[in-house]
């Protein structure tokens, strides 16, 4: 092998073990990127929480609804429903729910930290989309996410009326997850966000009624049921202004 071959693969072995120690530093960023996220998520150890929060679970009241939802013409829960039944319980205990908004990689999230007096923590997150880049869509958002992450955290029941069943019974709901294939075309997602007219405290009314993050979530044989009720509230708040 001559001088000339022996530098072009010398070179070509240079440029290759280069490329592995990119690679290899992008893993070592990325693995190190997912440890510091998960420690931010929970504490490594949470026996002293969990104990506190199973004593705490056992003198929760029922979380009463203070709320109207228009969609279902039912109440349901707000935030601070929820911190009245538990709140009492939780600070017997040691324990403390803390909400907050962070951004990170230019999204947002509603995170809600479950603290305990041991400096132990645990942490329910989720992303805040709203449809539509206003304030107005991002606090009802924001509002809905933090209300279902703080009943996740801490397990808090909420009061079942029936008025709910009701309205479980009229848009036929099911338990089982359902198949991409079932869910409402762009047309009609296009349809319904037409007749909301900009209403997002309906909207997501009605997301938090479905247990859905988006009204392209909705199952296509929900559909017409849910476009008349949206129909039917637009009419009334029409002619209620118009008085």
């Amino acid at each position: 092998m001559d001088q000339m071959n022996i530098l072009n693969d010398l070179r070509y072995q240079i440029n290759a073990l280069r490329e592995q120690n990119i690679a290899l530093k992008e893993r070592l960023i990325y693995a190190e990127e997912k440890i510091a996220r998960l420690e931010q998520l929970e504490s490594s150890e949470i026996n002293e929480l969990s104990a506190a929060l199973a004593k705490a679970q056992a003198e929760f009241t029922v979380a009463g609804k203070s709320r109207e939802n228009p969609f279902f013409k039912s109440s349901y829960a707000d935030l601070e429903d929820l911190a009245a039944a538990t709140r009492p319980a939780l600070t017997k205990h040691g324990l403390s729910v803390h909400t907050r908004i962070v951004t990170q990689n230019d999204r947002q999230y509603a995170r809600i930290i479950l603290r305990h007096s041991s400096g132990q923590f645990t942490t329910s997150e989720s992303i805040v989309n709203p449809t539509k880049p206003d304030p107005q869509s991002e606090g009802s958002c924001r509002s809905y996410k933090v209300r279902y992450g703080y009943r996740e955290i801490t397990g808090v029941v909420v009061s079942e009326d029936q008025e709910d069943d009701d309205a479980e019974k009229v848009m036929n709901r099911s338990t089982h997850s359902v198949p991409s294939s079932n869910y409402i075309t762009q047309e009609q997602v296009d349809l319904l966000e037409l007749e909301l007219k900009g209403d997002n405290d309906l909207k997501y009314d009605m997301l938090s009624k479905l247990e859905i993050e988006s009204i392209q979530k909705i199952p296509k044989a929900r559909f017409m049921n849910i476009l008349s009720r949206v129909r039917e509230i637009k009419s009334l708040q029409e002619r209620t202004a118009k008085k």
